[in-house]
């Protein structure tokens, strides 16, 4: 047997009702124009035998919409809906959610659709005193996720509700327990996945269990209750599940406030609705900061406490409310501006059905109509349309490119934007460039493209600039990111390959010469240079051999590898090079590159000549600056030293000019390589004779002995 349960606040709105029905008066339409007409006349969901209850709706982008409800087919109870288009045409068959334990409606079944008419469903089981089930299908009514548990507890779990943002993410929302449980909420992704665990909200209030749940376009949210204060409270959620800011109190001052709603517009700002025991529904604005926008707007008159509902025209923020007028049993409406003026005055929204209407269902597309549906007759589901669809009232704007690929060397395409329908003035239309190439660089594009007056379409030319770098091919991506008055197409890039012209690189390496020195070491630089710029990293491996120098004597050994970074083009390998003080010819070694990746070799031996710089030579070093003796047999010296290193001995002789005069001590002196920085001593011994000759000069000779010595020292 089916039990259609009211609500509790349902019962209690009835009951107040009766209560003052003293002082009821009936409201009359003051004619006044609303600011939406109704499209065609209200229309039954299904016309059959069966009845539909608790009827509740969503739409999408484009204006088509989806009811949702129970079903009793014969005693046969489910979860259904059914698609229409945005003219209020079926769109395919009536779907079958679910027919598990369904017997007490005591909450409709919830529905949300996102921007692709992906739709998600919750409503409440019979099991485990209520249980929270959901489900989802794809646009063409395919289940993704068939009937599942969002709680499963032994908690009274009620009320839930359901929206979703644009790319199919949704969040469900309840009440976990009645007569003072909590408003709960659980995150889902667009493969129907819970998002981390269920997020208690707040506090219910004892006699009502209402929640609802707003979702914007990007993923933030909005949960609205009553809590144990009986006052309306909001908190806003970013699309993380993270609360941003406090809770917002949104009527403090009523008492015994009931069925909250609340929707939000494209920019993230808000309305709440609600009725209160003073028998009237109420609406506050909030930005998308959570701030309130004005005062309490007083929407409905006497009697008008059930089942209150609002939807926010998501591309302009205007709203509307709907609600229940229970003394007549017919469902009313009124629309407000963005700003909360009132557009009209209320006005009736059924024109056929008459008795018994409950439970109200109302949303809003951004092609600029609304629906409202609710439950009236013979427990029949029907719904009402208001204001024409039309997906794109403005003109839609995408980009095109004639040619790709262009060459770097003043290669040109043709960028062209082109709208929907004229422009009725001029229209700049922003371009950004992105990619690997450069704007100024590698090319140039103008960054603005200009559609005149009463034209579709604009242009602007994108030339390759030549240069000897070498490239890899590198793109151009020009992307539509402002307009003045037009939408931005979802054709609204394009991308242009630049492709180069340039050789590899050329890598050559050059010579050094320096002088070794003495002592120590000298660093040998040799400079490997790119004849042009590349993109790509160079390199190439390089190593030294021996010519007439020897590694390890004259020089440090040396291999590796040696790159060039993007743009780079000279680079240093450095070979060391010994100090010595020997005599001898200059020699040579060589470094010598291979392997080159991303560049070809040129030049690939660098020559390293080592100069000597020692000098062949003696020193003599009189004592006392002169060599003198006396004839008696008196004596003085002289050293002798080598002014560089030999390679092999060499032999000084050393005589007298007049041994008559004067002897020296050695006929020879014999210099190696071990102690030729040594001086060695000559003694010169005055000669007695018997002549009177005054003083006399003596040349002593000293010179190398060819046949002996070291050839730098006897040349």
């Amino acid at each position: 047997m089916m039990i259609h349960q009211p609500r509790i606040d349902r019962v209690k709105s009835r009951l107040y009702c009766l209560l003052l029905s003293l002082f009821f008066f009936t409201i009359t339409n003051n004619a006044i124009a609303q600011a939406t007409s109704a499209e065609g006349s209200e229309t039954e969901v299904k016309v059959d035998a069966n009845t539909r209850l608790l009827p509740t709706l969503a739409m999408d982008n484009s204006g088509n919409f989806v009811v949702a409800y129970f079903k009793n087919a014969s005693g046969t109870f489910s979860v259904s809906y059914q698609r229409y288009d945005a003219s209020g045409s079926e769109s395919g068959s009536e779907v079958t959610v679910s027919t598990t334990s369904l017997s007490t409606f005591t909450n409709p079944p919830e529905v949300a659709l996102d921007s692709d008419g992906d739709l998600a469903i919750a409503w409440r089981r019979d099991t485990n005193n209520g249980d929270i089930y959901y489900a989802l299908y794809n646009s063409s009514n395919v289940a993704q996720v068939t009937e599942t548990a969002v709680t499963a507890t032994s908690n009274v779990e009620v009320a839930p509700v359901i929206d979703m943002d644009d790319a199919g993410n949704f969040v469900i929302a309840w009440a976990d327990g009645v007569s003072g449980g909590n408003a709960r909420f659980q995150r889902y992704n667009s493969s129907g996945v819970a998002q981390g665990s269920a997020v208690t909200v707040g506090a219910l209030s004892t006699s009502d269990n209402e929640v609802a749940v707003s979702m914007t376009s990007g993923g933030d949210f909005v949960v609205v209750w009553e809590d144990q204060s009986t006052d309306i409270i909001a908190q806003r959620y970013n699309s993380s599940g993270v609360a941003q800011g406090s809770a917002i109190t949104v009527d403090g001052a009523s008492t015994n406030v009931f069925t909250p709603d609340v929707d939000h517009d494209n920019s993230g700002n808000f309305v709440v609705t609600w009725g209160s025991i003073d028998l009237v529904v109420y609406a506050q604005r909030y930005n998308s900061s959570g701030v309130a926008q004005g005062s309490r707007i007083t929407v409905g008159s006497l009697d008008a406490i059930i089942d209150a509902k609002n939807a926010m025209n998501p591309s302009n923020g205007d709203f509307v409310v709907i609600w229940e007028l229970a003394a007549t049993d017919d469902v009313y409406r009124r629309e407000y501006t963005s700003a909360g003026a009132a557009k009209a005055a209320q006005s009736k929204v059924n024109t056929g059905t008459s008795s018994s209407l409950t439970d109200t269902g109302l949303d809003w597309s951004p092609a600029g109509n609304y629906i409202a549906v609710w439950e009236g007759g013979t427990t029949e589901a029907f719904f009402q349309r208001f204001g024409t669809a039309s997906v794109a009232s403005t003109p839609e704007v995408s980009l095109s490119a004639t040619t790709t690929p262009i060459a770097e060397n003043g290669g040109t395409t043709t960028l062209t934007a082109t709208t929907t329908s004229a422009v009725s003035a001029d229209e700049d239309i922003t371009i950004t460039y992105s990619g690997t190439a450069t704007n100024g660089v590698d090319y140039t594009g103008s960054t603005t493209i200009t559609i005149l007056n009463g034209a579709t379409t604009g242009s602007i030319t994108i030339t390759g600039l030549d240069d000897t770098r070498d490239d890899d091919a590198e793109t151009i991506t020009a992307t539509i990111t402002a307009t003045e008055t037009v939408d931005i197409g979802s054709d609204d890039d394009e991308t242009i390959t630049i492709t180069d012209d340039d050789a590899a690189p050329e890598i050559s390496i050059g010579d050094v010469t320096r002088s070794e020195g003495d002592a120590g070491t000298v660093s040998f630089d040799f400079t490997v240079s790119l004849n042009r710029e590349s993109n790509n990293t160079v390199s190439a491996s390089f190593a030294t051999s021996n010519g007439t120098a020897t590694s390890g004597s004259d020089y440090t050994a040396n291999s590796g590898t040696v790159s060039f970074s993007a743009g780079d083009v000279s680079e240093t390998v450095t070979v060391t090079v010994a100090g010595d003080e020997l005599v001898e010819n200059s020699e040579t070694f060589s470094v010598t590159l291979s392997s080159p990746s991303n560049g070809t070799i040129d030049d690939g031996t660098g020559v390293g000549t080592i100069n000597n710089d020692d000098a062949a030579g003696f020193t003599i070093v009189e004592s006392s600056g002169s060599t003198d003796v006396t004839e008696a047999g008196g004596t003085d010296t002289y050293t002798v030293v080598l002014d560089a290193e030999p390679a092999s001995d060499v032999v000084i002789s050393v005589s007298s000019g007049d041994t008559g005069e004067a002897t020296v001590s050695t006929s020879s002196l014999t210099f190696t390589n071990a102690n030729w920085d040594t001086p060695q001593t000559v003694t010169v011994t005055g000669v007695d004779d018997d002549i009177i000759d005054g003083t006399q000069s003596v040349t002593i000779t000293m010179a190398v002995v060819d046949a002996s010595s070291n050839d730098f020292f006897d040349a």
